[in-house]
């Protein structure tokens, strides 16, 4: 049975004609998704700082390096890889225009692209750990997709049957009912003037602020 009031809910006004205005409205199936597939995700993504701990307690990352390093020619200044021989003049010169007679044998990591141990360390371990956590992704998604879809269905079916049998709804005035239909979903009635609405943020409406 739907109970229709004396007088409007936001307003108070008795003018007739009243209204039933809904105040909640059944959610979109893909928003609802989005939502219980964060949650689901957030307690996935916790598993990274497990597959970082793995790595380092295992040395897996040092002996990545190992295989990736070789030893290369390089700048005795500035320790750059990228060197070249000017064989008329019998010297060596890299891109920062550094000249040496002789370049410096220097250990260079080759999927991190740098003479520079803890970099090189650091950037491995951050591409192992995400081509981990991507690879585990795909299987998230295989394993949780489905389950995620009809617990989502489930939920936007449960609102549309409350809807449906007005378990959500006041008595508004025709102004008030029309603004409750056109206004932003977080907005709220003002407390000062119980005419205007306003994102909660803000204490009062736009009239009312000063």
């Amino acid at each position: 049975k739907i109970n229709l009031k004396d007088k409007c809910a936001n307003c108070g006004s008795m003018k007739p004609p009243l209204y039933i205005t809904h105040t909640k409205h059944p959610s979109e199936f893909k928003d609802v998704y989005i939502a219980f597939f964060t949650i689901k995700k957030a307690n996935h993504d916790s598993i990274r700082l497990e597959v970082i701990k793995r790595l380092n307690d295992e040395n897996i990352i040092e002996k990545r390096l190992e295989v990736d390093s070789e030893y290369r020619d390089s700048c005795p200044y500035c320790g750059t890889v990228n060197i070249f021989k000017n064989e008329e003049k019998g010297i060596f010169i890299c891109f920062q225009n550094h000249t040496f007679p002789e370049p410096k044998n220097i250990l260079y990591y080759a999927l991190a692209n740098t003479t520079d141990y803890e970099k090189a360390k650091t950037i491995t371990l951050d591409r192992m750990t995400n081509h981990i956590l991507n690879r585990e992704e795909d299987e998230f998604m295989d394993k949780f997709d489905l389950e995620i879809g009809r617990e989502a269905l489930l939920f936007c079916i449960e609102e549309s049957i409350e809807y449906r049998e007005f378990k959500h709804i006041k008595t508004c005035c025709k102004r008030c009912a029309f603004i409750e239909n056109t206004k932003g979903p977080n907005d709220v009635l003002c407390e000062k003037c119980k005419i205007h609405y306003h994102d909660p943020i803000y204490e009062t409406c736009y009239k009312c602020k000063d």
